[in-house]
C-alpha cells in the first residue's frame, strides 16, 4: 500500500511540474489587434493600430493636436498596460496619447530580445517621427521603460515637454535581480518559457551593462522630470530615485511618493499619475 501511495504522489507531481511548464509556455501578456480593438470598442475617439514599417506596432488615441503622451510600458508588458490612461477622456483634453509595444513585446518584433536600450529607444523616436513629428511630446515610461524613455529624452532628437518615470529601474547599482532569472538565461531552462516571459528575463539579466552604456548621458536631459515611485517597492528599489540626485536639482526634478505606492504605478494608481500628468 506505501509503495502504491509513494508512487501515486509522484505520478501527481510530475503531473504538476509538467502543467506548470505548459501554462508558463503559453503565457502572453500582449493582445492581437482585434482584441485589443474590442478592449477598447466603446471608446469615442476611437484608438488606431498602427503597425509601422519598421516593425513597431502603437495604439493612438487622437485628442489635443498639439500635444503628445507617449507611454512606455515595463518587462514583461505591452501597450495595454496603459489601458486606464487610453480610456481616459479627460487626458484627451491634454494630449494625443500613443502607447508602443517595445521592441520584442506584443507585434513589435514578438519574441526578439533587444538589451540595447539606445537602440530600443531610437526605434520608438523613429516612429514618433515618421507618425507625429509636430508633436510637442511628453514620455512616459514605467518600470525597464523608465530607462527607454529617458534615453528618448538623452537623444533630444524629439519637440520634448516633459519625462515622467514611473517605478523606474534605472540605477544600474540597484538593480534586482531574482534567484531565478540567471538560471531561466541558460540554454538548459530558457525553453520553458513563453516569448515575451523569455525576452523579459533576457532583459532583466543584461540590464546592468545596458544602463551602464547610458549612465554618463543622463546630464542631457533637459526638461522637466517627474518621479512616481512607491519607498516600498518590492521588484524597484527606492533607491533609484537617490540615483537622478546626482545629475539634476530640485528645480528640474520633482518626486512623488509613498508607502502606499505599489510597483504598478500606470494600472495601480491611475489617479496619482493622471493628476501630475494634467498639472
Amino acid at each position: 500500500m506505501k509503495f502504491s501511495f509513494k508512487y501515486l504522489l509522484l505520478f501527481l507531481f510530475v503531473i504538476l511540474i509538467v502543467a506548470l511548464i505548459l501554462f508558463i509556455k503559453s503565457v502572453r501578456i500582449s493582445k492581437n489587434d482585434k482584441a485589443i480593438k474590442e478592449q477598447f470598442q466603446n471608446l469615442n475617439p476611437a484608438v488606431q493600430i498602427i503597425h509601422s514599417k519598421l516593425g513597431l506596432r502603437a495604439l493612438f488615441r487622437p485628442g489635443n493636436k498639439n500635444n503628445l503622451l507617449l507611454l512606455i510600458h515595463g518587462a514583461p508588458g505591452s501597450l495595454s498596460d496603459y489601458r486606464v490612461q487610453i480610456s481616459d477622456n479627460d487626458l484627451l483634453n491634454k494630449y494625443s496619447i500613443l502607447s508602443v509595444d517595445r521592441p520584442g513585446y506584443g507585434e513589435s518584433y514578438y519574441g526578439l530580445a533587444e538589451t540595447d536600450i539606445d537602440l530600443q529607444a531610437a526605434r520608438i523616436e523613429d516612429f514618433v517621427l515618421e507618425y507625429y513629428p509636430d508633436y510637442k511630446v511628453t514620455i512616459a515610461g514605467h518600470s525597464y521603460g523608465g530607462p527607454v524613455a529617458a534615453r528618448i529624452a538623452m537623444r533630444n532628437n524629439l519637440k520634448l515637454d516633459k519625462l515622467f518615470l514611473l517605478a523606474s529601474a534605472h540605477d544600474p547599482d540597484n538593480e534586482k535581480l531574482f534567484f531565478f532569472n540567471r538560471p531561466l538565461e541558460s540554454p538548459l531552462l530558457s525553453w520553458i518559457l513563453s516569448p515575451e516571459l523569455g525576452v523579459s528575463n533576457t532583459e532583466k539579466v543584461n540590464h546592468i551593462e545596458s544602463l551602464k552604456a547610458i549612465e554618463k548621458d543622463w546630464a542631457e536631459i533637459n526638461i522637466p522630470i517627474i518621479v512616481i515611485h512607491g519607498e516600498k517597492d518590492n521588484i524597484v528599489p527606492y533607491e533609484n530615485v537617490a540615483f537622478l540626485n546626482k545629475f539634476f536639482d530640485a528645480a528640474q526634478l520633482k518626486i512623488i511618493n509613498g508607502d502606499s505606492l505599489s510597483h504598478m504605478i500606470p494600472w495601480g494608481h491611475p489617479e496619482i499619475l493622471k493628476s501630475a500628468l494634467m498639472e
